[in-house]
Protein backbone atom coordinates (compact mmCIF):
# COMPACT_ATOMS: atom_id res chain seq x y z
CA UNK A 1 0.00 0.00 0.00
CA UNK A 2 1.28 3.24 -1.00
CA UNK A 3 -0.14 6.72 0.06
CA UNK A 4 0.33 10.04 -0.26
CA UNK A 5 -1.24 13.66 -0.79
CA UNK A 6 -2.55 15.08 -4.23
CA UNK A 7 -4.04 18.84 -3.88
CA UNK A 8 -4.80 18.10 -0.03
CA UNK A 9 -6.78 14.46 -1.13
CA UNK A 10 -5.42 11.07 0.08
CA UNK A 11 -4.53 9.17 -2.90
CA UNK A 12 -3.59 5.14 -2.49
CA UNK A 13 -1.97 2.76 -4.58
CA UNK A 14 -2.86 -0.54 -4.05
CA UNK A 15 -1.58 -4.09 -5.88
CA UNK A 16 -3.48 -7.10 -5.92
CA UNK A 17 -2.38 -10.20 -6.71
CA UNK A 18 -4.22 -12.11 -9.65
CA UNK A 19 -4.11 -15.63 -10.10
CA UNK A 20 -2.13 -16.57 -7.33
CA UNK A 21 -3.14 -20.12 -5.36
CA UNK A 22 -1.91 -18.54 -1.61
CA UNK A 23 -4.14 -18.04 0.67
CA UNK A 24 -2.08 -14.93 2.42
CA UNK A 25 -4.94 -12.76 1.03
CA UNK A 26 -7.52 -12.51 -0.11
CA UNK A 27 -7.34 -10.71 -2.93
CA UNK A 28 -9.64 -11.97 -5.77
CA UNK A 29 -11.01 -11.07 -9.50
CA UNK A 30 -14.73 -11.27 -8.64
CA UNK A 31 -15.95 -10.42 -12.13
CA UNK A 32 -14.19 -8.35 -14.92
CA UNK A 33 -14.74 -5.03 -13.60
CA UNK A 34 -14.42 -5.68 -10.20
CA UNK A 35 -11.89 -6.69 -7.61
CA UNK A 36 -11.52 -7.51 -4.14
CA UNK A 37 -8.59 -6.44 -2.08
CA UNK A 38 -7.58 -7.78 1.44
CA UNK A 39 -5.50 -4.85 3.70
CA UNK A 40 -2.75 -6.53 5.89
CA UNK A 41 -3.36 -8.71 8.93
CA UNK A 42 -3.02 -5.60 11.33
CA UNK A 43 -4.83 -2.65 9.38
CA UNK A 44 -8.30 -2.16 11.22
CA UNK A 45 -11.44 -0.66 9.51
CA UNK A 46 -11.59 2.19 12.26
CA UNK A 47 -8.27 3.23 11.70
CA UNK A 48 -7.07 7.03 10.17
CA UNK A 49 -5.29 4.97 6.56
CA UNK A 50 -8.27 3.11 6.69
CA UNK A 51 -10.97 5.67 6.82
CA UNK A 52 -9.11 7.93 4.37
CA UNK A 53 -8.85 4.40 1.61
CA UNK A 54 -12.48 3.98 1.83
CA UNK A 55 -13.77 8.08 2.19
CA UNK A 56 -15.03 9.32 -1.18
CA UNK A 57 -12.97 11.61 -1.44
CA UNK A 58 -10.21 9.81 -2.11
CA UNK A 59 -8.23 8.37 -5.41
CA UNK A 60 -7.72 4.63 -5.59
CA UNK A 61 -5.10 3.16 -8.52
CA UNK A 62 -5.37 -0.30 -8.73
CA UNK A 63 -2.14 -2.58 -10.17
CA UNK A 64 -2.54 -6.34 -10.99
CA UNK A 65 0.02 -8.72 -10.76
CA UNK A 66 0.21 -11.96 -12.43
CA UNK A 67 1.92 -14.93 -10.82
CA UNK A 68 5.53 -14.80 -11.89
CA UNK A 69 5.60 -11.61 -11.29
CA UNK A 70 4.30 -9.20 -14.38
CA UNK A 71 2.59 -6.46 -13.25
CA UNK A 72 -0.32 -4.12 -15.03
CA UNK A 73 -2.64 -1.20 -14.55
CA UNK A 74 -6.46 -2.12 -13.46
CA UNK A 75 -7.75 1.29 -13.45
CA UNK A 76 -9.21 3.74 -10.94
CA UNK A 77 -11.59 1.77 -8.43
CA UNK A 78 -14.38 2.62 -6.86
CA UNK A 79 -14.97 1.05 -3.65
CA UNK A 80 -18.08 -0.59 -3.43
CA UNK A 81 -17.85 -2.71 -0.48
CA UNK A 82 -16.27 -3.38 2.46
CA UNK A 83 -16.43 -6.18 5.00
CA UNK A 84 -14.38 -7.51 7.86
CA UNK A 85 -12.06 -5.25 10.65
CA UNK A 86 -8.93 -6.19 11.13
CA UNK A 87 -7.63 -7.18 8.69
CA UNK A 88 -10.91 -6.21 5.93
CA UNK A 89 -11.78 -6.38 2.64
CA UNK A 90 -12.70 -3.77 0.20
CA UNK A 91 -14.90 -4.50 -3.06
CA UNK A 92 -13.71 -1.92 -5.78
CA UNK A 93 -15.49 -1.53 -9.63
CA UNK A 94 -12.82 -1.00 -12.33
CA UNK A 95 -13.87 2.08 -14.43
CA UNK A 96 -13.97 -0.62 -17.66
CA UNK A 97 -14.26 -4.62 -17.61
CA UNK A 98 -10.26 -5.84 -18.13
CA UNK A 99 -10.10 -7.24 -21.61
CA UNK A 100 -10.36 -10.87 -22.43
CA UNK A 101 -6.73 -11.23 -22.77
CA UNK A 102 -5.69 -10.75 -19.22
CA UNK A 103 -9.24 -12.54 -18.22
CA UNK A 104 -7.57 -16.02 -20.09
CA UNK A 105 -4.23 -15.96 -18.64
CA UNK A 106 -5.41 -15.33 -15.28
CA UNK A 107 -7.72 -18.35 -15.65
CA UNK A 108 -5.04 -20.26 -17.24
CA UNK A 109 -2.22 -19.40 -14.02
CA UNK A 110 -4.83 -20.25 -11.75
CA UNK A 111 -5.38 -23.60 -12.88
Amino acid sequence: VLQFERDGKPVFVLLIDLGSSSAKYQNKLLSPDRVRWASEKKMNVRGQRARALLSSETTVFLFGRRPRGQYFFLGRGTPERQSGSTPFSVEFRLPTALPTEILCQLSESAS
